[in-house]
């Protein structure tokens, strides 16, 4: 898909609540199968339980869902998202993929942006660009056409790589046949394990991550964790009391939000997540010139109160899904407080918080993009607008 094709998708959705049918759609259910005989001449959109694509793609792929398999052809980029991704196929040029368990296999002609519980890169993979990664535990066994920037609480290095490596990572492994051509930076507290024949054609650099309580003067730190507390405690109040607000005067909008999350919670996210790259490029390309600049503040002003707004309809439905659990019959009002109380205390877990307040928006903005369509289509077929 051209770049003036994802402006014009992109801004009708936020300034008119529509969104253009892409060009090969694919509708959310609990299974979508591309057969290894079928063509799509077009960009392909798939929202689903199960995926798997075996066919061609002459064009861009955009998947979610539980379980994603790609072992067809993309001649184009794969974004795919889910709690398993096993990419098998050939992707003729970027990858970039989230999951809870991330496998590639498969051939991919570009670059690789991966994230995952744990990200695996077998043997029989072939990259030919570099790789970007970040997991809990990260395998890395193909080699690498260029260079790689990797997070992890354990990597491992098991083949070549074409370029330098910069680490951050709890535990660094390098195998014998790993082949390191360039530098290899890491920050790491532990001192790499290289065995015997592995090679690193540069320099090897370890940097100790620095220990930031100890360094700061204590009444700096205790400053900052009040202001951080007090800014803390504002934000939950704010929330709240805008929440209740938004109920009181757009109780069914926030309802039909919170009902699309529910019913279409791949498709939700994968809208959310197309949408978080999508941006970034459209506002670059928009803010370097005169005329765009005006509409790449709108736009990003737009967005971040959508954003915003995405906390609310995720407490709704967590909310939602607890009183249905007990059997017991709550107005929205009280699904919302319940809700947004537990979603609070469970963001305030270290990564794992981090990681559900990032899913929740790329779900909560995906519900909110797909309702302003049907919105805007219900609007439409009564000739309001």
């Amino acid at each position: 898909m051209s770049i003036k094709k994802y402006f014009l998708v992109f801004l009708i959705v936020l300034f008119a609540g529509f969104v253009i049918a892409p060009p090969a759609y694919a509708k959310t259910q609990k299974t979508i199968l591309l057969p290894q005989n079928e063509i799509v001449n077009k960009d392909y959109f798939a929202g689903a339980d199960v995926i798997t694509l075996s066919g061609t793609v002459n064009g861009d792929v955009y998947a979610a869902g539980g379980t994603v398999t790609v072992d067809g052809t993309v001649n184009g980029d794969l974004i795919a998202a889910g709690g398993t991704v096993n990419i098998k196929g050939r992707v003729l040029n970027d990858l970039r993929v989230a999951g809870g368990q991330v496998v590639i296999s498969g051939q991919i002609g570009g670059n690789i942006t991966s994230m995952g519980g744990n990200v695996l890169i077998v043997e029989s993979a072939i990259v030919n660009g570099s790789l970007v990664a970040a997991g809990g535990t990260v395998d890395v066994a193909a080699p690498i056409g260029k260079g790689a920037t990797i997070a992890g609480g354990q990597i491992n290095l098991a083949n070549s790589v074409g370029g330098d490596i910069d680490a951050y990572v709890g535990n660094l492994s390098l195998s014998p046949k790993a082949r390191i051509n360039g530098n290899l930076i890491y920050w790491s507290e532990s001192k790499a394990q290289i065995a015997d024949g592995a090679t690193v054609s540069g320099k090897t650099t370890q940097n100790i991550p620095k220990e930031k309580a100890a360094k700061a003067p204590e009444d700096i730190g205790k400053s900052f964790a009040a202001i951080f507390s007090f800014f803390k405690i504002v934000s939950f109040i704010s929330y709240l009391i805008i929440g209740l607000l938004l109920i009181r005067f757009f109780k069914n909008f926030l309802q039909s939000v919170t009902n699309t999350i529910e019913k279409r919670p791949w498709m939700s996210l994968l809208v959310g997540f197309v949408t978080s790259i999508v941006f970034p490029m459209f506002f670059a390309i928009f803010l370097v010139t005169l005329v765009g600049i005006p509409i790449a503040f709108i736009a990003l002003t737009l967005l971040l109160i959508s954003i915003y707004l995405t906390t609310i309809f995720v407490s709704i439905f967590i909310g939602q899904l607890i009183f249905r659990w007990a059997k017991k019959e709550k107005g929205i009002y009280w699904k919302f407080i319940l809700g947004f109380v537990i979603f609070e205390i469970i963001t305030l877990i270290p990564i794992l918080g981090w990681i559900i307040k990032t899913l929740a928006v790329l779900l909560g903005l995906g519900a909110l993009l797909l309702e302003k369509k049907n919105l805007y289509s219900a609007l439409r077929s009564k000739k309001t607008i």
